[in-house]
């Protein structure tokens, strides 16, 4: 893959998307979408930051996989 000037590349397990909130809704894909593009003026571990905090908030805290995450940015 081939990584541009200013991409953020997430790499993720399904246990961030899989996420569960009290009403058996998953996080998403598209929740981690629009968690990375709304903080991408962010440095990296900001970003990361927010992705955690907003899946913990979409779940209360229950997360039942691992929560492994890789993002970058292409310099």
């Amino acid at each position: 893959m081939r990584i541009a000037p200013g991409d953020v590349p997430a790499i993720y397990p399904d246990g961030i998307t899989e996420a569960n909130n009290s009403a058996g809704q998953e996080f998403g894909e598209n929740r981690l979408l629009e968690t990375i593009r709304a903080h991408l003026a962010l440095p990296v571990p900001s970003i990361l930051d927010a992705i955690l905090t907003t899946a913990l908030d979409f779940s209360a805290g229950e997360m039942r996989d691992d929560l492994t995450l890789v993002v970058a940015r292409g310099r």
